[in-house]
């Protein structure tokens, strides 16, 4: 630096100039030292990087364009693994569509808020006997008698949308009513004044379901009253059954509220499939249990189900 005066001792070294003779600029020159401190620092973080992936090899990125990708694709184990964690039931019977993931669908439970499980209207007991409700002879099932009519347009796929749990809150089953349909709308048989609800319903241009209540797994979770229970005898569970189809008209069949234990006993679903037979109706499997054997016993009794 010229003068010795230190001038250009902060300034970098993309900037630092020296004044003397003529204006030249000289280059700072490279240093080698540094160099070899910078090489051997990046091969000891790669060192250690590799040693954590050998310590924890099934730890996942948390961020940055790695947890996208892992979050995207599994790894192969794991998808290998997930198709035997539930023995597949084969249905009997060709059922309305294809169950892809018959096997693979979790227990879970629909609760409802605690207090509409005491309905503040009397529920009438449950029949010891179901009497008999044959279809006419050459007539169409009620399935078919009470289906909403969709359009196909230009041979596309369709998707039925079912709302459930409806009937006990007013307002909201008001406005999902007021939505428009066709929808599939399935009501617990131990709401009240459900005449008018479906029949707003059906005047809406939706269908219908009765929303049975089955026995959950979990003792702590109330399904309503007059449930179907593994524990019923025959005769019970055919009148329990025939008190919640009788509550309205114009469904098309039933699909479970709850059941995660019911669906999976096959002597309680025997009885159920049993009595949608003879009625002409069809079963929707809510699949709250990878051990439903809905649509085996339903495709075992000739039942239309999905």
């Amino acid at each position: 630096m010229q003068g010795g005066n230190g001038v250009n001792e902060g300034r970098g070294l993309a900037e630092r100039a020296v004044e003397g003779p003529g204006n030249v600029r000289r280059r700072a020159r490279p240093n080698a030292r540094r160099q070899v401190l910078w090489a051997l620092a990046a091969l000891m973080a790669l060192g250690v990087g590799y040693g954590l992936g050998v310590l924890f090899p099934g730890q996942k990125p948390v961020s940055g364009l790695g947890s996208n990708l892992a979050m995207r694709e599994p790894a192969a184990s794991v998808r290998a693994a997930e198709p035997s964690t539930v023995p597949v039931l084969p249905a009997a019977g060709p059922p309305i569509l294809a169950d892809p993931l018959e096997a693979t669908v979790p227990v879970y439970e629909e609760p409802l808020p605690a207090e509409v499980h005491v309905p503040a209207f009397p529920v009438p007991p449950a029949p010891a006997v179901a009497p008999k409700a044959e279809a006419p002879a050459g007539a169409l099932p009620a399935w078919r008698q009470h289906a909403v009519q969709v359009p196909v347009v230009g041979g596309l796929p369709r998707i039925a949308i079912v709302i459930d749990d409806l009937g006990l809150d007013r307002r909201r089953t008001a406005r999902t009513i007021a939505l428009r349909g066709p929808l599939t709308l399935a009501f617990l048989p131990y709401a009240g004044e459900l005449d008018k609800q479906t029949a707003a319903a059906r005047a809406g241009g939706h269908e219908l379901l009765v929303h049975v209540p089955m026995e959950p797994e979990s003792r702590t979770i109330d399904p309503g009253p007059n449930v179907l229970a593994v524990e019923l005898d025959e005769a019970a569970l055919r009148g329990r059954i025939d008190w919640d189809l009788s509550r309205f008209a114009g469904y098309v069949g039933i699909n479970n509220h709850m059941g995660s234990r019911f669906t999976s006993a096959p002597e309680g679903m025997a009885v159920v499939m049993d009595e949608l037979k003879r009625r002409g109706l069809l079963f929707l499997d809510s699949r709250t249990a990878g051990g439903s054997v809905g649509s085996r016993m339903a495709g075992a009794a000739g039942v239309p189900h999905v």
